[in-house]
């Protein structure tokens, strides 16, 4: 079982970094996040500026408040955008060329190959994750940061990082158009998006259900130092479902190519 994950793991991240479209997607992030972080610590001295020459102070004023709180709702953004585009091609693509039909050849489980892809992608969400946190922790240099809520906050994103990877597989090996796979992932996240601010505006008792749902609030919470076991589970919950989804999706695929 592991062996045979790994050996998928290992195809496609060869495949992945051979090809422009993981370096893209890391390019990109660390272009934008690098920008959004930039301002937000041009605003943040400019504030204590203001502050050392006012005398006066506002609350709430850390750079974990100003900057990293900010800087990660950012990057779930720059998430829901980008991530779709290390999926959409993991299965769509190799349908259409016919290399599934090789790889599916082999003495595999759905749920190995559908496994070995999204860990795949993992190391490449990972790798930005880690690269935009060392940026962070850099502040530390220059004034007093709470690592340990940043590493929190990491893995909080990280977490949701993950479940949009494995909502894009299944919609990967829903449609052999890596387009239309990308599209359907993109709307997803943003339908989860809206239902987070449709639970601010309807009655009880649906309000709670659909503040539960929303991700934002999820990973709002890792980045308050809060380590609740209800958004670990949602977000985990999330993943085993949409991989579980996914390696339905794949089987169903085999057996009309076998029928």
């Amino acid at each position: 079982m592991i062996r045979g994950i790994w050996a998928v793991c290992e195809r496609e991240l060869r495949s992945a970094w051979r090809q422009p479209i993981a370096w893209v997607v890391l390019a990109i992030y660390l272009f934008a996040h690098g920008l959004f972080f930039v301002q937000l610590v041009e605003e943040y001295s400019a504030l204590s500026f203001q502050m050392l020459t006012s005398g006066r102070s506002l609350p709430d004023f850390t750079l974990v408040d100003r900057v990293c709180r900010s800087l990660l709702v950012g990057d779930t953004l720059l998430f829901i955008l980008l991530l779709p585009a290390l999926t959409m091609r993991q299965i769509s693509e190799e349908s259409r060329s016919g290399t599934l039909d090789l790889l599916m050849s082999y003495p595999l489980s759905e749920a190995q190959i559908i496994l070995g892809k999204f860990f795949a992608s993992g190391f490449v969400v990972w790798v930005m994750v880690c690269l935009g946190t060392a940026e962070v922790m850099a502040l530390g240099l220059v004034g007093h940061l709470e690592v340990d809520v940043v590493w929190l906050g990491a893995s909080g994103l990280f977490l949701y990082g993950l479940s949009v990877l494995a909502l894009g597989l299944v919609f990967s090996a829903w449609s052999e158009n890596q387009i239309l796979a990308f599209a359907a992932t993109l709307l997803a996240q943003l339908l989860l998006l809206l239902i987070g601010f449709w639970g601010i505006r309807v009655d009880p008792p649906f309000d709670a259900v659909l503040r539960y749902l929303n991700f934002t609030g999820h990973v709002g919470h890792f980045s308050y130092g809060v380590l609740r076991a209800s958004s670990v589970f949602f977000f985990v919950g999330l993943i085993v479902f949409y991989l579980y989804c996914a390696s339905a999706l794949l089987a169903r695929r085999r057996w009309h190519e076998e029928s």
